[in-house]
């Protein structure tokens, strides 16, 4: 039986090979150059600080992305675009607490007008750039030499759009269950071939070829 130090380095070894990752929103998905390039022309109507500070944050997603795979991938999951919002709600969250006077006891009607706004605002600046993301899916897409299967991609896209719209999220889903799910829906037959073969034969590769 392997202890938790082991079970942590097989894991870890995993994810540098990436051969497959284990969880579906794991797929190098988006590339950052593409994202910082699009975005500069404006995300209306958000400001540009807005906007810089969400690409500050998802920046920070890549750098550790590339220590743990030990590949210089400018690209981003969907896994770190959902993270990245959440921070960034986080922060903005954070942001608005800070106005309210830690010595108050009771908030005036004014105070509650305000924060009201507030929160209405930072909802506002989440939903459009979930959106955006959404919106220029096919655009931010990452170049990966075609290692992704089309049908694979198209699931991807499907799993942003219910998480945009729905607040769900369906990236955690292992990898190996969603490609057999997407083969068969493909018409390919999974019997008795492994979760790579299957990959293979909707027309990917494996990272590491």
């Amino acid at each position: 039986m392997l202890s938790l130090s082991q079970k942590y380095e097989c894991r870890l070894y995993h994810r540098q090979a990436l051969e497959l990752p284990e969880k579906v929103g794991e797929i190098p998905l988006f590339s950052l150059h593409r994202i910082k390039s699009i975005s500069s022309k404006g995300i209306k109507p958000l400001t540009n600080d807005v906007i810089s500070t969400f690409m500050k944050i998802l920046i920070s997603k890549n750098i550790k992305y590339k220590k743990e795979i030990k590949r210089d991938w400018n690209c981003v999951t969907a896994n770190h675009v959902v993270e990245a919002v959440s921070s960034f709600e986080n922060e903005l969250k954070i942001g608005i607490r800070t106005l309210i006077p830690k010595k108050k006891v009771e908030l005036t009607q004014v105070d509650k007008e305000t924060i009201k706004e507030l929160v209405a605002r930072k909802n506002v600046i989440i939903k459009i750039l979930k959106e955006w993301f959404n919106e220029n899916y096919d655009s931010l897409l990452y170049d990966t030499s075609k290692n992704i299967p089309w049908a694979i991609i198209q699931d991807l896209r499907a799993r942003l759009n219910i998480w945009v719209f729905k607040n769900t999220n369906s990236f955690g889903d292992e990898i190996n269950d969603v490609i057999f799910s997407v083969a068969k829906k493909s018409g390919i037959e999974t019997e008795n071939i492994s979760a790579e073969d299957a990959w293979k034969k909707m027309g990917g590769k494996l990272f590491t070829e």
